[in-house]
């Protein structure tokens, strides 16, 4: 009998450690949103076509001859070549992987420090969750991965394969993403903490202490010599600052504090932190020394505090602390346990089952329009992007901050932007410019009289702050384009774009209408007829059940 318990509790830590990688699936496995891989995307695309790497700002017609470096010309160039095998569907496949592949690390990483299955399994499943909203489609993937892959290797006896896998894996990441200056830090910073380790230790063994010390001052100096392999040479260092030194004005996310998110957001970031400093002082004051990793995992915090992005980081260096002092009596008792399969299987239903049930449903934590392949519409200009490329809008146009990357894919040569993602390719005052534009109506005028804008590519409320109580002037901006995600083309008024505006202006269908809303307009204004005319366009443009619903109602065809 006592076999049987045995054998099923090992069947079923083998079933959890399966659920583990059909959650990393289910949570990775969704249409693209982020707009900056689409930046990437074309930065790859120039890289490839030019056979160089861009030095200037060239997609922007508002700062064309910025300096601009490509610290992660790597993993546009490799993005690039996925999406030209295999499109869409390998750009999703590749995050599917790169997310497997951070699950199989840490699972390594948690084994060499603890030897629980249940743990250790608790301990990624905090971290997936925790860093679940920069587990985008972006060379910051990479830098998660990697970081993990640096954290495990340290944390392994000093071997003569350490130094060459650091080395290596150092020279990938400084050409895929300057995070890895975060990855020299950690490495210094566990120098360090090997050396108070020593300090604190009641005896001294001199040979001992030289081989551990040496041996951590090997990984940091290999790591660095193999990040200083790149085309940019010590522009990794430079990078991360130009992105942290963004000023708090500027409303972009991912500059943001932590506590901008709130609780509700944020939550295992905020509960990451009380439990690691309690785990931490019980164990100081069992040990008497710091646990490993520690200081690591509080340098980040602090970093992280202040700039959410880093928050992986923390995460991953504190997960790790924590689980290495687990007390050893509690997983004792709970490897005695025979029944324990039990919660085993619960804990597999909610890793694998529910978050189907989650995304099959109506909710606005999962929606199932996310779940799958292709692009996220409601995110993404998708239609907006397919009117302008069939019916070419006046130039220069103005365009939301974070659909930037986005148009940059789909209209670069033929057309430029004006901003996008890219913060360190443009002037700091030029961010700061735009950030007040988009937040106060004067400084648009004031901007729009400097540029001239002729198109207005924008999502409302988010790009224009302002609009709702003090909307654009009617009378000189003209809509041409909606949909019922709140994307909008606005068109200058003015005798050069008469022509477009008087064929693609909405005057009467200009809102997402109910039909009870509409059909009496349709029945008694007297310019019914350009209502159902404007009604097709809007179907043919930015398809809409409404609209065929109404076109159904009014016996109309779709022409």
């Amino acid at each position: 009998m006592e076999s049987f318990h045995l054998q099923i509790n090992r069947t079923t830590e083998r079933l959890l450690i399966f659920s583990l990688f059909v959650f990393g699936f289910i949570i990775s496995y969704h249409r693209l949103q982020t707009g900056d891989i689409w930046w990437s995307l074309a930065e790859g695309r120039y890289i490839v076509e030019h056979g160089q790497l861009p030095t200037t700002n060239y997609f922007s017609y508002s700062n064309p001859d910025y300096p601009w470096e490509t610290p992660q010309w790597l993993f546009s160039t490799l993005a690039f070549f996925v999406h030209q095998g295999a499109g869409i569907t390998g750009l999703i496949v590749f995050r599917v992987i790169m997310v497997e592949l951070l699950i199989l690390i840490l699972l390594n990483l948690f084994w060499t420090v603890n030897k629980s299955v249940f743990i250790n399994c608790i301990g990624i499943i905090w971290i997936l969750f925790s860093i679940n909203f920069r587990l985008l489609l972006r060379a910051h993937l990479f830098s998660i991965v990697f970081f993990a892959l640096t954290v495990l290797i340290a944390s392994r006896p000093p071997k003569k394969y350490n130094y060459f896998a650091i080395f290596l894996l150092f020279i990938v990441w400084s050409n895929i993403h300057a995070g890895v200056l975060f990855g020299i830090v950690f490495l210094a910073l566990d120098t360090l903490e090997k050396f108070i380790h020593i300090l604190m230790a009641n005896q001294i063994n001199f040979f001992k202490t030289i081989r551990i010390i040496k041996s951590g001052i090997l990984l940091l100096i290999t790591g660095f010599l193999g990040a200083l392999i790149n085309p940019h040479f010590t522009q990794f260092i430079v990078y991360p600052y130009a992105h942290l030194n963004v000023n708090d004005l500027i409303v972009i996310s991912e500059y943001m504090p932590t506590s901008y998110f709130g609780f509700d957001k944020m939550m295992y970031y905020w509960l990451t932190i009380p439990i690691f400093f309690l785990v931490v002082l019980i164990y100081l004051g069992r040990e008497k020394k710091l646990p490993r990793f520690f200081l690591p995992a509080l340098f980040f915090l602090l970093l992280s505090i202040k700039y959410n992005r880093i928050i992986p980081y923390f995460e991953i260096s504190a997960l790790v602390c924590m689980v290495a002092t687990f007390p050893v009596k509690i997983i004792n008792v709970w490897k005695n346990f025979r029944y324990r399969w039990i919660l085993y299987l619960l804990f597999i239903y909610g890793l694998t089952i529910e978050p189907f049930n989650i995304i099959s449903g109506d909710n606005r934590l999962m929606p199932s329009y996310n779940f799958g392949i292709g692009i996220d519409p409601t995110v993404l200009p998708v239609h907006a992007t397919r009117f302008i490329n069939k019916n070419p809008v006046p130039e220069p146009l103005f365009n939301d901050f974070f659909w930037g990357g986005y148009l940059i894919w789909n209209f670069y040569p033929e057309r430029r932007t004006f901003i996008d993602g890219r913060i360190p390719s443009y002037p700091s005052e030029f961010v700061h410019q735009y950030n007040q534009m988009s937040w106060n109506r004067p400084d648009f005028l004031t901007a729009d009289s400097l540029y001239n804008f002729q198109t207005l590519i924008i999502i409302n409320p988010f790009s224009f702050h302002w609009i709702d109580s003090s909307p654009l002037d009617q009378n000189k901006w003209a809509l041409v384009f909606w949909n019922s995600y709140r994307h909008f083309i606005y068109i200058k008024r003015n005798e050069s774009n008469q022509a477009y505006i008087d064929k693609f202006e909405y005057k009467l269908y200009n809102r997402p209408y109910t039909p009870m809303g509409l059909i009496p307009l349709l029945h008694t204004n007297e310019d019914s007829l350009l209502a159902i005319k404007e009604i097709k366009r809007h179907n043919r443009w930015a398809p809409d059940p409404i609209d065929k619903y109404l076109l159904k109602y009014l016996g109309e065809t779709d022409d």
